[in-house]
């Protein structure tokens, strides 16, 4: 059964060719292919699972589109975002967390690459004035002492942070290829908060993360649907402290795939914009 499994597995490799030409990926497929012959527990094994389905990508319900990436110049950057996105579209329905954690790869490579094109030679101190200006006024003296010399050692919440409030959209997003014509802000930016939750609390320590979080959503179910229903004005700090600790946790447990995937494709779309931009200008 294994044998046959593994040849049924090397034709997919040369579909997955025609889809996605990566050399070094399609290295890496082979060797966990030999891999997969000496598995006694094949079917139990998750990372072969999430293989033979990145092989068998092609009969899944969502489109590839990979062409999204290729207003990314740098080839090196390109090649990433594609390897995290086909591994995204290729995870199995089943494991949401690894889903979350391949999207929030490409949602980080995409905010390191702008902000590195931005701020390309310089200055340390430039870079701290930019990214300090969103801190609150007691935070601000302290994180001077320390800031990060680079891109790469600022938090990637931190960058969103920024992105964020300076790019505040005013209006609606109106993004090409949505459902519905537009798409706010808020949701945007909250549904990729609870996506950067996801994989980063699971990421940490899932076995933790599972018992905590089922202890206190059983806790405030009942409770959480009352803050829900309040006005934001009407909500007290404790209210507002189970309001946000829900709704990351409640995110996760609703496992919505497509919302995952659409919301990491948004993504590239509002910051392609600005990619672009610095692209010209250097």
């Amino acid at each position: 059964m294994a044998i046959k499994m593994c040849k049924k597995v090397k034709d997919r490799i040369n579909k997955l060719k025609k889809i996605f030409i990566d050399l070094e990926s399609i290295s890496e497929l082979k060797r966990d292919l030999e891999e997969l012959k000496k598995s006694k527990n094949i079917l139990l094994d998750r990372d072969i699972a999430i293989i033979r389905s990145a092989i068998a990508i092609d009969q899944r319900e969502f489109k590839l589109n990979v062409e999204q990436f290729d207003f990314i110049e740098n080839s090196d950057v390109r090649r990433q975002l594609i390897v995290d996105y086909i591994k995204m579209m290729a995870t199995p329905r089943y494991d949401f967390d690894i889903l979350c954690q391949y999207s929030f790869f490409q949602i980080e490579q995409l905010i390191n690459y702008y902000y590195n094109l931005r701020f390309e030679g310089a200055s340390n101190n430039k870079l701290a004035e930019y990214f300090l200006s969103y801190y609150d006024d007691d935070r601000l003296k302290e994180a001077k002492k320390k800031f990060p010399d680079n891109v790469g050692k600022i938090s990637a919440k931190q960058k969103l942070i920024a992105f964020w409030k300076e790019f505040e959209f005013k209006n609606s997003l109106r993004l090409e290829g949505l459902r519905k014509t537009t798409l706010t802000y808020s949701t945007l930016k909250f549904d990729i908060y609870h996506i950067q939750y996801v994989r980063n609390t699971v990421h940490r320590d899932a076995y933790f993360t599972n018992q905590v979080e089922t202890s206190y959503y059983s806790k405030n179910e009942e409770n959480f649907q009352n803050i829900k229903n309040k006005d934001n004005v009407d909500r007290s700090p404790d209210e507002w402290h189970i309001f946000n600790r829900m709704h990351p946790i409640e995110f996760r447990k609703a496992k919505k795939i497509k919302k995952v995937i659409n919301r990491t494709n948004n993504f590239v779309k509002v910051i392609k914009i600005e990619i672009e931009k610095q692209q010209q200008k250097n």
